[in-house]
């Protein structure tokens, strides 16, 4: 079997997908966990441009070569004849129609408007803070404003189409008790899924209003209690805190 390293970046982050995947695969693999730094946005130490062309987390390296990109990292391992050789009947070997559009929609219909709402509130933090430069207390009330309504009239309703009104919650009714496949195996939709739906569900976007179909919820549920899952997560803890811990040895000497 192929030599695999996670290079996982400090949570929150999208390396649940890769170590969800590689925990239902029954893989083998190594981690390398790396802390954010104390900036605004919590960027990736530069040690990652070494695995990923943009520098960000998480990355690969199997059999020394390294990429970045989570969805370029599960496509990677779900084509790697010697990886896949092995899978579980549960894994979806050859990636269906349905499991790909929900890979790119993931990220490009999903991700992107839920994020772009945590830019915005960072963007006023860093305006009370003066980060920015100097406001009066006029301007910072004007910020707040802007931002309370970008948030609410641009940003959520457009996370909230792609949730229920953009066909996700009426797609899984339409398809009972199936996963992002139009089946009962797993593929990379559902790896892709995953970031997403977990914020809404159990993250930090589950108490900020936003309105998660019964649909939505039941594939959670299915996802959150496998015990490959459970596993997936309890790796990430144990490795970053075992980074946290290194990293304070360090400092103390």
């Amino acid at each position: 079997m192929p030599q695999i390293t996670v290079h996982n970046i400090e949570s929150p982050s999208r390396s649940d997908r890769v170590f969800w995947l590689l925990e239902e695969l029954e893989s083998t693999y190594d981690v390398v966990t790396y802390l954010r730094m104390p900036t605004l946005m919590g960027a990736a130490p530069p040690e990652l441009f070494k695995h990923s062309l943009f520098g960000k987390g998480p990355a690969l390296s199997i059999d020394g070569e390294s990429f970045g990109e989570s969805g370029y990292v599960l496509h990677r391992i779900l084509t790697h004849p010697e990886i896949m050789a092995s899978a579980p009947s549960h894994i979806e070997r050859e990636q269906s129609n349905w499991s790909v559009h929900w890979a790119h929609a993931a990220e490009a219909a999903g991700m992107t408007w839920l994020q772009e709402e945590d830019m915005v509130a960072v963007a006023g933090k860093a305006w009370v803070e003066g980060r920015i430069g100097e406001a009066t207390p006029e301007e910072l009330r004007g910020m707040e404003r802007f931002s309370s309504w970008y948030s609410w009239e641009i940003d959520r309703p457009q996370s909230q189409n792609f949730i229920d009104k953009g066909k996700t919650e009426q797609w899984l009714a339409e398809h009972e008790g199936c996963n992002f496949t139009g089946t009962e195996k797993f593929g990379i939709g559902d790896f892709m899924m995953l970031a997403g739906i977990h914020s809404l569900c159990a993250g930090s976007r589950s108490v900020m209003g936003y309105k998660v179909g019964p649909h939505i919820k039941a594939w959670w549920q299915r996802v959150s209690t496998r015990p490959q899952f459970l596993r997936a997560l309890e790796r990430i803890k144990t490795e970053e805190n075992l980074t946290l811990r290194q990293q304070k040895q360090k400092q103390w000497g």
